[in-house]
């Protein structure tokens, strides 16, 4: 049976800092806990899981989280994952961050963060609600933070920037 995207999340999120250790330190918990939630035997509290994702979500790799990164460098990574994607790889590097609008300050979540993440992973907007089989119109909703998303299609973009770490072979 494969691992829960709980447990996977909280395996990278440990990964990422270093160690369960570290993990269970930077979340406030015992590392009993971190141990029960990637064997499974638990699942962690929403909040908590929620910190896990903005541990992933803030070292997956991407530009957006490092604002010290040159538009050099978030240009090239816009263009490299555009090649995997439907997109045109000649389109300019400013259209695939159109195509993933995020949520303003006031109204950025863990969740809204995650959909923005699977949407550039994926590469735009139309790609990401095939995937979830939502409208591009309700998904820019839960993009731009007017709305919340469900549990479940939070999860599936959990699940997809778990998956581009793990195909890109680290943490990031």
């Amino acid at each position: 049976m494969a691992a829960s995207v709980y447990s996977r999340a909280v395996r990278k999120a440990a990964e990422i800092l270093g160690g369960r250790d570290k993990l269970a330190r930077t979340l406030q918990v015992p590392v009993s806990e971190i141990e029960k939630w990637i064997t499974e035997q638990k699942k962690p509290p929403r909040e908590i899981f929620l910190r896990v994702v903005d541990v992933i979500i803030d070292d997956s790799g991407m530009p957006e989280s490092s604002p010290a990164k040159s538009t050099k460098a978030m240009a090239a990574w816009r263009l490299e994952a555009a090649a995997g994607a439907s997109h045109d790889v000649s389109m300019p590097a400013s259209a695939a961050k159109v195509d993933c609008p995020a949520a303003p300050p006031s109204r950025q979540s863990t969740p809204a963060r995650s959909l923005h993440r699977a949407c550039l992973i994926l590469g735009g907007v139309g790609p990401l609600a095939d995937h979830l089989g939502v409208t591009e119109a309700v998904l820019t909703g839960w993009l731009e933070g007017r709305d919340d998303p469900p549990q479940m299609v939070f999860l599936a973009a959990v699940e997809i920037v778990l998956l581009h770490l793990d195909k890109a072979g680290g943490t990031n």
